[in-house]
């Protein structure tokens, strides 16, 4: 177990500062990162045989998870035979690798040192990604920029870029140097707004679990017991981490905040509703109705200003809303459109936007590489059956108290 929970954590910090996104997945460039996944598996399932602490899972978790690997090597072995194996099969390894990069967290998450070692290097790791996005935005676009400016073709040589004049390369090139959205250690901004959402949700939980305390004194719990004032000596450590999680929080926030990305928004606030309202149903009396109050004029204060913000120095992210979703629309109904000849097996992974072509609209302006959309994504490459079994798997974790002993140790 001690080897599984350290080559684990080695890995959560290498997928954090040298993630595979966008195209490299396909390409084979995640192959060793998913190496690195299956052996820890291998040492987490060594340790369950070995030792008295078995892992177990519900009937529910065979059943989903036999089938979804069956239908899984059919769909890969059709796609690598219709269009292009290696991509199909690197793709294979890819979501192979992170079915059991979910398992062993969830197992090694069940003991209490393990649990705070991994939940402190997901922060850890996610305040790095935000420096380097912070950097980024205050210094490494501006260099870049003028470097570009003077000398296109040696800055591109630095970058390791080869793109002609007037070839969409250089376009994306551009565009890339010239927006100023961080992307830190990701190909994307978008991607370093899902990875940031995650780590701004926990710390937002750390920092809500550090101060539940002095809330619950001030409300009036039947047959709960008031507790009592940290005494002075352990008054002064509490406060300095509240400050360090306060301040890495802060800056987590923003560099989250400058990718706008605007379905990364929306993500958090509906995650924020729903941790609160499994709270309620859990704990009816857990927060006071003043403190229910505060937090909602907190969360519609910050609300209010981000927006204020993006309206005074980017109101494209709020006025290209309604163009960004029709163009979605447009990839949607392409896509279902595919689904009615390939959704049965799917067209395999990277092989999307080799078939998007014949189905794109006419009046859409660019092939696209994926639907934009996860569940559709899945549905198109994977096959429609393997899409119903992962909402099916999603339902299942986010309904409360569901799937809670579906692994343990014993």
């Amino acid at each position: 177990w001690s080897a599984a929970a350290a080559l684990f954590g080695m890995l959560l910090v290498w997928a954090f500062l040298s993630p595979h996104d966008s195209t490299s997945v396909f390409s084979g460039g995640a192959q060793p990162q998913n190496l690195g996944w299956l052996l820890a598996g291998l040492l987490a399932a060594c340790a369950a045989i070995c030792t008295s602490r078995g892992i177990q899972f519900s009937r529910w978790d065979y059943a989903l998870g036999g089938l979804a690997l069956l239908w899984l090597v059919a769909v890969t072995l059709l796609a690598g035979r219709e269009c292009n194996p290696r991509t199909a099969w690197n793709g294979f390894w890819q979501v192979v690798a992170l079915a059991s990069c979910y398992s062993i967290a969830r197992c090694l998450s069940l003991g209490g040192r393990t649990r705070a070692a991994l939940v402190t290097l997901c922060v850890a790791s996610c305040v790095a990604v935000a420096t380097i996005g912070l950097h980024q935005v205050t210094f490494d676009f501006t260099r870049m920029r003028a470097s570009y400016q003077n000398d296109p073709e040696g800055t591109m040589r630095e970058m390791g870029v080869f793109a002609p004049p007037g070839s969409p390369e250089r376009m994306r090139l551009e565009n890339r140097l010239n927006s100023p959205e961080p992307f830190a250690t990701y190909a994307l901004a978008n991607s370093l707004a899902t990875s940031l959402s995650g780590g701004l949700l926990l710390m937002l939980g750390l920092g809500f679990t550090g101060i539940a305390p002095y809330l619950a004194r001030g409300a009036s719990l039947p047959n709960t017991p008031q507790t009592p004032h940290p005494s002075q000596p352990t008054l002064w450590p509490r406060i300095a981490r509240w400050g360090i999680v306060g301040v890495g929080l802060c800056l987590v926030f923003l560099i989250w905040f400058l990718t706008r990305s605007r379905t990364a928004y929306i993500a958090v606030l509906v995650s924020l509703g729903y941790w609160f309202l499994l709270n309620r149903l859990e704990r009816p009396g857990f927060l006071a109705p003043r403190h229910v109050q505060w937090l909602v004029a907190g969360c519609a204060a910050i609300v209010g200003l981000a927006g204020l913000w993006l309206f005074l120095n980017d109101r494209l992210v709020l006025s290209e809303s309604a163009n960004s979703f029709t163009f979605r629309l447009e990839y949607w109904y392409a896509t279902l459109q595919l689904l009615k000849e390939h959704g049965l097996f799917g067209v395999g992974l990277g092989n999307f936007q080799a078939y998007y072509p014949q189905y794109k609209l006419e009046r859409a302006s660019e092939t696209i590489a994926d639907p934009h959309n996860a569940f559709l994504d899945i549905a198109a490459t994977l096959s429609v059956p393997i899409a119903l079994l992962t909402l099916v798997w999603i339902v299942r974790r986010l309904t409360p108290k569901s799937g809670a002993q579906a692994i343990r140790l014993e």
